[in-house]
This record gives structure tokens, sequence and C-alpha cells, in this order.
């Protein structure tokens, strides 16, 4: 399913012998309220796990798991992204000059920003 389906999370149980005693329903291990309604954009992509746990008075406990996909929107990247090449000639007539420089990479897109670790280079001709 796509980001923008809509999750509504309802459990039926009943026992006709010794009657229900609990029912348990849990998205990816979290507890979920009955006929609650979430966006799929409200989970990361990816795979999740709805699974109920229905006991009854008797002691007898069923219980299943089923796994759905969240798929996110428009496709940017299919396959790892190439080799990093630095220019030669970043704004100076033989490259950066001898010295330590930081570097910090930044991402920003319709995600949010994501901002890597400081990166640090050591230039010596």
């Amino acid at each position: 399913m796509t980001e923008e389906a809509q999750l509504k999370f309802e459990l039926a149980a009943e026992d006709r012998l010794s009657g229900v005693a609990t029912s348990q329903l849990l998205l990816d291990g979290q507890p979920v309220a009955e006929g609650q309604t979430l966006s799929a954009a409200a989970l990361d992509a990816g795979p999740h796990v709805v699974k109920y746990i229905v006991s009854d008075v008797a002691g007898n406990i069923a219980e299943k798991s089923y796994t759905f996909q969240i798929t996110g929107g428009a496709v940017l990247a299919t396959d790892k992204p190439g080799q990093a090449v630095l220019s030669s000639n970043s704004g100076h007539s033989s490259g950066r000059a001898s010295g330590e420089y930081e570097y910090r990479a930044e991402l920003v897109n319709a995600a949010g920003e994501t901002v890597s670790d400081i990166i640090k280079v050591t230039v010596s001709k």
C-alpha cells in the first residue's frame, strides 16, 4: 500500500462456549485501539506487522500475525550511489592548499534534513 492509504484496525472475536476474555491488536509490537485509524504516511516505508491475540474464559489463546508493506511515493534512486569524486581544482589553481579541512554533507528534501558527521581531510603536497 502507498503512503496515501488510511489504515483502520478492527478486531471481531467470538467464543460461543466460554466467551471471550481478552482481545488485543498490535502494530509492530505496540497496542492499537479497536477502530483506530492511522495514515500510512505516519508509518515508515517498509514492512509492518499487525498481530491479534485473543483469549477465552477457559484459558485458550488464539493469535495470528499479518505482514504488510508501506511503499513510498516516487522512487528517486534505484541503485547504489556512484563513487564520490573530489575535484583537483576547488577554486584554487592547483587544488586545495596544504592543510586540514573539515567538511559536512547535508541533504535536504521533502522528508526533511539530514546532516553527516564532520569529515576531516588533510591535504599535503
